[in-house]
């Protein structure tokens, strides 16, 4: 996924200025089968053989073929593979949410994993989250916000060196006060680009975002890239359907997010 600040320009300069809040529409599936989180990208490709459908397959992969070249489609992925309590698991959202329920229904007995072929079962029911809005919520004075704990969040991309990973190898002797303001409008850009790749625009203005805690965790890699990874909590001035993840790479896992219980 690209650097959501340059996604977000873009969808400014089309035109979307006007606020629109966002009703979501998603599922969670976790399958029997057992995998670990270096496996999320196998787990991934042998879903996409399963699917004979090529416009379906584009949103389960949010690829297309390009002059005989694979393209990483620039928007929020609808359709996201993830390691769950130890098992295979999808999140999907919006248009994504009703084709994984038709992989569930049709496509699962097509599986095959390394030798194997076997239908992919469900460890329990999809839950569904339908009608979600996101929209600005005003609290009273004292009431707490809600915290967010965002894992293995990814907030910079090293394939491209004009992209913020440049700042980040920058600023590794800067006050921790000015690394938590870029993480945090890093963040902001972030939801961003969920909310409008899930059909609304709320101004960045409106949207009240805190670091409340972070850590940066050693040894992350993808594809035989280092990244630099976050454990983040954070609070918003949102409401958020549960699951979401945000960042770079939350196709393959990254990024995902749980509401802290009080």
């Amino acid at each position: 996924m690209q650097d959501s600040t340059l996604l977000i320009r873009k969808a400014i300069e089309k035109g979307k200025t006007k606020t629109v809040y966002p009703l979501i529409n998603s599922v969670l599936v976790e399958f029997s089968l057992k995998i670990g989180p270096h496996q999320i990208h196998d787990f991934r490709e042998a879903v996409l053989k399963c699917i004979p459908n090529a416009a379906e397959r584009e949103i389960f992969s949010n690829e297309k073929w390009v002059g005989g070249a694979k393209k990483t489609i620039v928007r929020y992925p609808k359709i996201q593979y993830r390691e769950r309590n130890g098992h295979a698991a999808i999140w999907a959202v919006q248009e994504g949410a009703a084709l994984l329920i038709k992989f569930i229904q049709e496509y699962k007995h097509r599986f095959e994993w390394g030798e194997k072929k076997f239908s992919l079962n469900l460890l329990q029911l999809p839950e569904e989250i339908k009608n979600f809005t996101v929209k600005p919520v005003r609290r009273k004075a004292g009431e707490p916000l809600q915290v967010y704990h965002l894992y293995y969040y990814i907030p910079f991309i090293n394939e491209n060196p004009e992209r913020n990973y440049d700042w980040y190898k920058a600023s590794r002797n800067l006050p921790d006060t000015e690394k938590t303001k870029r993480l945090q409008e890093l963040l902001t850009a972030h939801l961003c680009s969920f909310i409008h790749y899930t059909g609304g625009f709320i101004p960045k203005e409106k949207i009240k975002l805190t670091i409340v805690d972070k850590k940066l965790l050693e040894g992350v890699t993808f594809k035989g890239r280092i990244h630099a990874a976050y454990e983040i909590r954070y609070t918003v001035n949102l409401p958020l359907p549960p699951f979401i993840a945000l960042g770079n790479k939350c196709s393959h896992g990254f990024g995902w997010q749980l509401m802290e219980q009080g």
